[in-house]
């Protein structure tokens, strides 16, 4: 795994196709991507001091994959992202010292929250109950979506009130 055993200081990429981050991965500061076509897919525990990773066209924490922040705010911005990690496998320590921001990379492409699992559509950044669930308690904020969302419709259960306290939805 990459930077178990001596974290990587950081991790800048700058522009890619398809990113894998195939096994566990250790950063002591930010991992940051400024420019991906395609999927970035984190298939083992990520660690890291921040994270700002945009990928147009998909952001996926497999089953076996978390993200952990050590500290820092966490932006994922793409036109579909998929938390598919379990129940509070995107989390942050210690509690409240930071956001995380989950954003379309398309401008204005609408948003859905609460979905059943599944894509609703082309052309919709679909947060799905499981999405939401992924993220752990301890956010000193969530935010979904920025200034340039549509609105934000909201359907079915979308988790436990301790999560839904803390989340800003824009649009």
């Amino acid at each position: 795994a990459v930077g178990n055993l001596d974290p990587l200081n950081a991790l800048t990429i700058t522009s890619a196709d398809d990113v894998t981050f195939s096994a566990a991965v250790t950063v002591d500061n930010a991992i940051t991507q400024t420019a991906g076509a395609g999927t970035t897919t984190f298939n083992g525990a990520t660690s890291f001091g921040s994270m700002d990773v945009t990928a147009n066209t998909r952001i996926l924490v497999t089953a076996t994959g978390s993200l952990a922040s050590t500290g820092g705010a966490i932006v994922l911005t793409s036109d579909e992202i998929d938390l598919l990690g379990g129940v509070g496998s995107v989390s942050i320590a210690p509690a409240g010292s930071a956001s995380i921001t989950l954003r379309q990379a398309t401008v204005s492409q609408p948003i859905r929250v609460g979905s059943a699992a599944g894509d609703p559509g082309a052309g919709t950044l679909d947060l799905s109950a499981t999405d939401i669930l992924a993220l752990a308690d301890g956010f000193s904020r969530i935010f979904i979506g920025d200034a340039d969302t549509g609105p934000v419709p909201i359907a079915g259960n979308v988790g436990s009130t301790t999560v839904l306290e803390d989340i800003t939805v824009t649009g």
